[in-house]
């Protein structure tokens, strides 16, 4: 993803689109307190780093094989 995104860009953002061209889906819960990137939930606590936020996951996010092919 280009840019640093907060929790709050997250919940409002729908699709992100990657370096790479992918859109991942981003699904969150009425509750707003669980958001999913594909077949990963996001976890919390996040990390605020110097070029970025870090936030676990608690999946491995793997490209589709149309986003490999394109690469």
């Amino acid at each position: 993803i280009p840019r640093a995104l907060d929790i709050d860009d997250l919940t409002k953002a729908g699709t992100l689109k990657t370096e790479a061209g992918a859109e991942i889906i981003v699904e969150v819960s009425k509750d707003q307190k669980q958001i999913r990137l594909l077949n990963a939930n996001i976890m919390l606590p996040k990390e605020v780093a110097q070029n970025g936020i870090l936030y676990p996951l608690d999946a491995i996010l793997e490209p589709t094989k149309t986003t490999a092919a394109a690469a």
